[in-house]
């Protein structure tokens, strides 16, 4: 039968669904000949997502030093951190064992303050990082990246500068979470796209500005809900020389570019919205969802099947509860963040990937780990329990013993302390989307930046206008190599007054593309970003479609979940009505 429970943290009510129950039932582990049953989770749905999210930093970078050769880092964890921080190949070399932190599992201590002392002293890399990147220092979860230049959480990214979530993407700048994109400004959400800025949620469009939501759709301006359209503007057929002036007057100065940029951002906002983004897609409830099966309350989610209260997975994923950042190939996995590539029955985790399983309790275990409970740090290892080597029938007495002292104490099932996140609650993810003040961050014992790390730089500001005309490759041959000489950081945000660095690949990108030097640092640049996209609840709401023939009021009856809260001002749609606004 379902449940009806408080949140421990923020007293909201909350349901333990049957299926919630089932599935706890099915993932709970066996150890020494005894099944220890996963007990519902004492946080609400928000708050569980909320200390996950804590746990990644997607757009923040300081400079540290390696704790094991003071050589100079650039990090996603700040000069603050608690943690002893290596640089990644140090971690990655010989020059150390983690299995030198073992320690015994005390019985009169809770166990996961005996982990956090572990987490503390066993040394982390600098920045989650493959071996397959080329000449992208600056990045930070991120593979097969080439020529990049501060982004994260990327995959096969090439040239790209200033971005999250970045799938084989080139010479893209500013964006969030793209897929095989190409040559884009500004764009969050876009799919097999080309020469596209300042849009969002678009699919195979090309050379357009401004879209929301748009198709197929080519040489375009300022538009919304558009399939397979060319030479549209303010969604009206035009011509190409019209789509060109238009075009032109937005590029021939910043009075005229803001301009037209609100007068196609209002047009925007007045069109109907969709309720949710959810493609091919059987029984399942979230926002982002591509070819998934039983998928319910999950937010940017692709091929995968019976996945609940989770964000950010991809790829051949199943049986998938209360996680966040999940890779390729996963199965049978609770409470866990920044897991994946062959990874199976795990329980509360934090970077544990490629090819591990049975792993509980466990932070940054890789390369093919097996059977651990409690460990930190560890790679190829098997039977270990915090840090310390046992023989399969003493690891399984010895963890049975602990589950058994961690039901008494209330921790068992239960995910990772917020504690644990490498980031300051301010750095990291959760700050965006569930923002909160240093005070309440501290009640929920959360890490907290305190310093000003801003970059300090000698010498004059230059404007934009001036970079562009002192810096201009049209009119100067030797202007790239002049930039890379000359200018490290030479431009202030206008709306924090902090400094930012501006590299020549990047301006050359801004000239190519007939665009304007940014004027914001890029970290403010990233906040904006994120908050296009809506937050990680669900409402029940009703269409707002008032189309004749509905009812006598005059509005649909079709009522459905969706991340638009009913106080803001979107006209949200159910897929029927939606689907007859879209020209």
């Amino acid at each position: 039968m379902s449940q009806q429970k408080t949140c421990k943290q923020c007293s909201a009510e909350f349901i333990i669904e049957d299926e919630d129950l089932a599935f706890y039932k099915k993932i709970s582990p066996t150890f020494d000949g005894k099944t220890f049953e996963i007990p519902p989770p004492e946080l609400c749905p928000q708050c569980r997502i909320r200390t996950k999210l804590a746990f990644r930093n997607e757009s923040k970078f300081f400079k540290i030093e390696s704790a094991l050769s003071g050589k100079s880092l650039i990090s996603q964890c700040s000069p603050e951190c608690r943690f002893t921080i290596y640089g990644q190949d140090e971690w990655d070399s010989d020059a150390w064992d983690p299995m030198e932190y073992g320690r015994d599992f005390d019985p009169s201590k809770p166990f996961l303050k005996q982990l956090e002392e572990l987490n503390l002293s066993v040394p982390m890399p600098h920045a989650s990082l493959a071996p397959d990147n080329e000449n992208s220092k600056f990045i930070g979860n991120a593979s097969g990246a080439k020529d990049c230049y501060l982004i994260s959480n990327s995959t096969g990214a090439e040239k790209c500068m200033y971005g999250v979530g970045l799938w084989r993407s080139k010479d893209c700048v500013d964006c969030y979470k793209i897929y095989n994109c190409e040559n884009c400004y500004e764009v969050t959400i876009g799919y097999n796209s080309y020469s596209c800025f300042y849009s969002q949620n678009i699919h195979n469009c090309s050379e357009s500005y401004f879209l929301d939501s748009c198709v197929g759709c080519r040489n375009c301006f300022g538009c919304a809900n558009l399939n397979n359209k060319q030479y549209w503007a303010y969604n009206k057929p035009s011509s190409k020389e019209e789509i060109e002036k238009i075009i032109s007057d937005f590029s021939s100065s910043s009075e005229k570019r803001l301009q037209i940029a609100q007068k196609a951002k209002n047009f925007i906002k007045d069109q109907p919205k969709k309720f949710s983004q959810i493609s091919s897609s059987d029984d399942s409830t979230g926002n982002y969802l591509d070819h998934c099966k039983n998928v319910k309350e999950s937010f940017f989610v692709t091929e995968a099947e019976n996945v609940k209260y989770s964000t950010n997975l991809s790829e051949s994923s199943k049986d998938i509860f209360d996680c966040c950042f999940v890779g390729m190939r996963m199965d049978k996995v609770y409470q866990a963040v920044t897991v994946g590539l062959g990874v199976s029955n795990l329980i509360s985790c934090s970077y544990v990937y490629s090819d591990c399983g049975n792993i509980f309790y466990s932070v940054y275990c890789i390369h093919g780990c097996n059977d651990l409970f409690g460990c930190v740090g560890l790679r190829h290892k098997q039977y270990c329990v915090l840090n310390k080597q046992y023989s399969k029938e003493d690891y399984e007495k010895l963890v049975a013993r602990i589950v058994e002292h961690m039901q008494k104490t209330g921790e068992w099932g239960q995910f990772l302390p917020i504690s644990f996140s490498h980031f300051g609650y301010n750095d990291s993810l959760a700050s965006y989307f569930f923002p909160i003040s240093k005070e309440e961050a501290k009640k929920i014992n959360a890490n907290w930046t305190e310093g000003n790390y801003n970059l300090k730089f000698e010498g004059e500001f230059y404007t934009p206008s001036e970079l562009i005309s002192t810096f201009n490759p049209k009119k100067n041959p030797k202007a790239e190599a002049e930039i890379q000489k000359a200018l490290a950081g030479t431009l202030k945000c206008k709306e924090t007054a902090r400094p930012f660095k501006i590299i020549s690949a990047e301006i050359i990108f801004y000239i190519r593309n007939n665009l304007p030097l940014p004027e914001i640092h890029p970290e403010v640049r990233q906040s904006k970003r994120f908050l296009l996209c809506n937050r990680f609840k669900l409402y029940t709401r009703q269409c707002m479609c008032e189309e004749q023939g509905h009812n006598h009021e005059g509005r649909c009856k079709n009522e459905f979940e969706t991340t638009y809260a009913p106080d803001r001002p979107e006209r949200v749609y159910c897929e029927k009505c939606y689907q007859k606004a879209v020209l």
